[in-house]
């Protein structure tokens, strides 16, 4: 008898974990026109749907694919676990300030109309391996910073119009794409890069890199494209009405 009075309650623990573990990771949809990430008006668990779900956490896989053009103001304390930015259908903005961070735990993607004008930091942190970053060479102003256990593959050109890619910790390969930005390496956490040598910089190691060094995308062909699709996206007529 007294078996059975443990054996039921490890037994419903058992069934209803995998409903615990579903309810903690959902996905958010970006709604509502123009606003700050950190309001939960903007949120829904549909396309298009109702607002006011929740603001993001870190479990969350976030969508910001609106049907109408929209600027997203990162600010406080944004998390999410990955990022979709689709600016197939219109256009998209993203600003935030040089002081602001935005927290990534999962795969970043971008495409289409999208403007990444937030000069704050996006951190890659977490656990994981075989996390995908798929900007499309999408020019974006701030720095990203790898700090997490774990894995992540850069599959298009990376590149940063203005900040660094910081690595303190965790394995970045890039063998396929162009790191357009000054590379830095921080910290004494376990960290290694896996990247193409850059016709550029003679001499460049490919394995690590060591703090200050500047890759050299940034001043060859990578950096006149970048500036050509800066241009693009001054001329979209959202800038001027946003």
């Amino acid at each position: 008898m007294r078996t059975r009075n443990w054996i039921l309650p490890l037994l419903a623990a058992l069934l209803l974990a995998p409903a615990a573990l579903l309810a903690q990771r959902r996905t958010l949809h970006w709604v509502g026109g123009s606003g700050a990430w950190s309001d939960a008006a903007h949120w829904s668990l549909h396309p298009g749907g109702v607002g006011g779900a929740a603001v993001p956490k870190a479990t969350d896989d976030v969508v910001v694919a609106p049907s109408n053009d929209a600027e997203v103001l990162i600010e406080g304390d944004a998390k999410c676990n990955s990022l979709r930015v689709d600016g197939s259908a219109a256009f998209v903005r993203v600003i935030g300030s040089e002081n602001e961070a935005l927290r990534m735990h999962g795969d970043w993607t971008m495409n289409g109309s999208v403007h990444w004008a937030f000069a704050g930091t996006v951190r890659m942190d977490g656990e994981g391996e075989g996390r995908v970053i798929d900007t499309r060479g999408l020019p974006m102003a701030g720095s990203v910073r790898f700090d997490g256990r774990g894995s992540w593959s850069i599959v298009s050109d990376l590149v940063l119009t203005q900040g660094d890619i910081v690595l303190r910790a965790g394995e970045v390969h890039a063998a396929r794409a162009l790191l357009c930005a000054r590379l830095c390496a921080e910290g004494r956490g376990a960290k290694r890069l896996h990247a193409r040598k850059q016709r550029d910089r003679p001499g460049a190691d490919a394995r690590a890199t060591r703090a200050g060094a500047r890759d050299g995308c940034a001043a060859g062909h990578g950096a006149g494209r970048a500036a050509r699709s800066q241009r693009r996206h001054r001329a979209h007529p959202t800038d001027r009405a946003m």
